[in-house]
């Protein structure tokens, strides 16, 4: 019977293209750059019709070049070397857990500028607040004037037309006399 723990779990290379975000020629030039500085000439396996197999640490490797080649700033040979001088032949493949540890890092930095963002935010929502807080007072003086000028009883003379009208002179029209 065979054990489970032997048994291999390959990735199919339009996954691994998914994977890695990038097209298949491109993951066929990586391969054969791979293949070209690993030191017995061949580091992937292959398949009986001579496919490329590619295992969950061979997408790992492949994605950790990738990274060297963008942060870095470095040819893709000199990031390809470093990958497989770092990884395969010092027995230190790099694993789920260093790939978690830049998505936590990369969470971290989100989670920071969230921060930063809501405190930014709550600044605005503070002096928002203040502005209505000072034009609701300002709207109940307004309002408490208003209220003063419309309760003062303003006299109005009614005219009785019954009474006989009488004609000023221009003078006393002029002085209101």
């Amino acid at each position: 019977m065979k054990n489970i723990e032997d048994v291999i779990e390959y990735v199919a290379p339009k996954e691994v293209c998914k994977q890695l975000n990038i097209e298949s020629a491109t993951l066929r030039k990586y391969a054969l750059l791979f293949d070209k500085v690993a030191k017995n000439g061949s580091y992937f396996k292959r398949d009986e019709r001579n496919n490329r197999l590619f295992t969950q640490e061979d997408v790992a490797v492949l994605s950790r070049m990738i990274e060297l080649k963008e942060n870095a700033a470095i040819t893709l040979e000199t990031a390809t070397r470093k990958v497989l001088s770092a990884d395969r032949y010092n027995g230190t493949t790099p694993t789920a857990t260093d790939a978690l540890y830049r998505m936590i890092e990369a969470q971290s930095e989100q989670i920071k500028r969230q921060a930063e963002l809501n405190a930014e935010q709550n600044e605005k929502m503070d002096k928002l607040l203040d502005a209505v807080y000072s034009l609701t007072e300002s709207n109940k003086q307004l309002s408490n004037h208003l209220d003063r000028y419309t309760h003062n009883e303003t006299k109005i003379k009614f005219i009785d037309p019954s009474e006989p009208v009488m004609k000023k002179g221009f003078f006393s029209r002029l002085f209101n006399k």
